[in-house]
């Protein structure tokens, strides 16, 4: 793995967490490498009225970010956002941050999942984190 895509991945893995952890909530994010190398974080800046839905978020961020890489203004970036996934045939779905990751110097990145669990009391359980290859 690219030293920037695993920058990226940190990142959004140690964000998450931070978000989760302090606040047990998550709003989708971003960040990505510039020309120079250097991480940068990226969020959706709301409106204080509203409260914008998650899918407007990531596709806000996401646009941002595959325009900026397209004019090969950035060398690459992360966006993390909240999945339900199924762990286990026949298992129930669990809740997990997705990280999908694109990079100029790295062509098969893998999608990266962090399952998490919030129990009753508010306190967070992070899973393993996994990769799966993409087709």
């Amino acid at each position: 793995m690219h030293q920037e895509v695993k920058e990226i991945l940190d990142y959004c893995f140690d964000n998450a967490k931070y978000l989760l952890t302090e606040t047990v909530d998550f709003d989708p994010f971003a960040a990505f490498i510039d020309n120079e190398g250097q991480l940068n974080p990226l969020e959706y800046d709301a409106d204080k009225k509203t409260s914008p839905l998650s899918g407007d978020v990531i596709d806000s961020l996401l646009k941002c970010c595959k325009e900026e890489y397209n004019e090969g203004n950035i060398r690459g970036y992360g966006m993390a956002y909240e999945v339900s996934i199924q762990l286990e045939k026949d298992a129930p779905a669990t809740d997990a941050i997705a990280i999908d990751i694109k990079h100029i110097f790295e062509k098969q990145i893998p999608l990266f999942y962090l399952p998490y669990q919030i129990s009753d009391q508010e306190i967070v359980t992070f899973g393993e984190s996994f990769a799966v290859k993409r087709d």
